[in-house]
Formats: C-alpha cells, structure tokens, sequence
C-alpha cells in the first residue's frame, strides 16, 4: 500500500464546533452507505467522499444534512480525513490507513476487511451497534492513532 504519511497528516486538521463523521465510498455503493445516512443527527456531521461516479439519488436526496464532496485530489481527501473525528465504516485498507495516518479513529462493524486492521480501542473501535463504535471511536487518542499507523502501515 502506497500512502504518503506526509500527505496524509494530522497537521490538515480543522477542527470543528461539531463533530463530524466521515465516510469515504471508495470500493462500492453498498449498504452501509444507508447505514451511515441513516445515523442519528446529535452524532455528529455527516460528510461522503464520493469515488463512484453516481451515487442513488433516492438515497441521499432525504438526507440534506449529508455534505457529498466528490473525489477530487489526494490533499483534499487528507483534509476531510485529518478534520473528521471519526471514519465510519472505511470499505477499504486504504481508507483506514489514510485516515489513521490523519490521526483519525475508525469505528466499524464487524462486516469488513477492514475489521483485519483495526486493534479495537487503538486506531478504532469494532462494534455491530455501530452507534457505540462511533462514541467510543471519537474518545480514543488521535496521537496514539498516528503512531499506531506508523508503526503498523508503512
């Protein structure tokens, strides 16, 4: 895996009155998209990083407090990565790495590859109430998050 720890960096972050969630839809449209719609509003922020070409307007047409950004440049994913207080459900290794080296926890299900990478309570939080993953991602360490990408993903 390719991933510049320069480029993907805690230093793009900025930091928000509200928190804010991430989801990065990388690999496929798949549920756990509507899974992340569909999270409570007092979370946080929802922001989508959107690599597929069209994303089911049925889905978010609903969800106006969603901010769907489309891909655009590696600096511009590493900001929203490095802003965000949590990943929710990266579908890919390498969303996580970006986003651990960012400083930023995951919190997961257990329905992914990436529940391979996550050291629960490390660099994220796996959990099927995914609403528990989130809380206990968002308190864990963003420096210790970083250091455990370093360690682990170079």
């Amino acid at each position: 895996m390719n991933i510049n720890p320069k480029a993907f960096h805690p230093l793009y972050r900025t930091q928000y009155e509200t928190p804010t969630l991430l989801f990065v839809n990388d690999i496929a449209l798949e549920k756990d998209l509507e899974t992340f719609l569909n999270l409570p509003d007092d979370l946080g922020k929802k922001t989508m990083i959107n690599y597929i070409a069209k994303v089911h307007d049925d889905l978010v047409k609903n969800n106006k407090d969603v901010l769907i950004k489309p891909y655009k440049s590696d600096n511009q994913l590493a900001a929203y990565m490095a802003s965000a207080d949590v990943i929710v459900n990266p579908s890919s290794r390498q969303s996580l790495f970006q986003a651990n080296f960012c400083g930023t926890p995951a919190a997961s299900t257990n329905r992914n590859i990436t529940k391979y990478f996550i050291t629960d309570f490390v660099n994220g939080v796996i959990n099927e109430d995914l609403v528990t993953a989130i809380v206990d991602a968002s308190t864990l360490d963003r420096h210790k998050v970083r250091e455990y990408a370093e360690a682990h993903f170079e």
